[in-house]
């Protein structure tokens, strides 16, 4: 099987296909999920209760976050390598490109983050760039549970919106 592009993804997208996705937070997560051929691994900011043992996401940093992405980049996945941009990571669109670029540089193949139509600068800032962007709508119950998330839960012109998905790919 070939590697999975970013490219490739946009094409499941576009087809309407259902696109599986697993978090791994290290080498040997990431080699065994791989070996099930889902498309798509995410080195998840959840790494932070589930392996770093904090209360929740927002305590992960940047540094963490390269970290786990080196790690998981290391067992060269066939799957495209996301990666997760941690909470007041990309507060302006300057923070989000340097921030994406860090992951990228880190092996990450795309990054993800939280918030909805408020990120719209963020995102647009970070597909110009050159770096793939996976999209993420916030689930009400997400955003119960989470600072960064349910910023774009507070007012209803905040909420996610279908402009963003026409963003999530360059």
């Amino acid at each position: 099987m070939s590697k999975v592009t970013a490219e490739a993804i946009r094409g499941m997208k576009q087809g309407a296909k259902k696109i599986a996705s697993l978090t791994a937070y290290d080498f040997p997560m990431a080699k065994l999920l791989d070996e099930t051929g889902v498309p798509l691994l995410l080195v998840g900011d959840s790494l932070g209760m589930v392996v770093l043992g904090y209360a929740d996401t927002t305590f992960v940093t940047m540094a963490e976050m390269e970290h786990h992405v080196r790690a998981a980049a290391r067992a060269k996945p066939r799957a495209l390598l996301g990666a997760d941009l941690p909470y007041r990571s990309y507060e302006t669109a300057q923070a989000a490109v340097e921030n994406a670029r860090r992951l990228v540089a880190a092996g990450a193949e795309a990054v993800k983050a939280e918030g909805g139509g408020i990120i719209l600068d963020q995102v647009r800032a970070i597909v110009t760039a050159g770096i793939p962007f996976l999209g993420h709508l916030v689930t009400a119950s997400r955003a119960k549970t989470n600072p960064s998330a349910r910023a774009c839960w507070r007012t209803p012109k905040r909420w996610p919106r279908p402009a963003l998905s026409r963003l999530f790919w360059n």
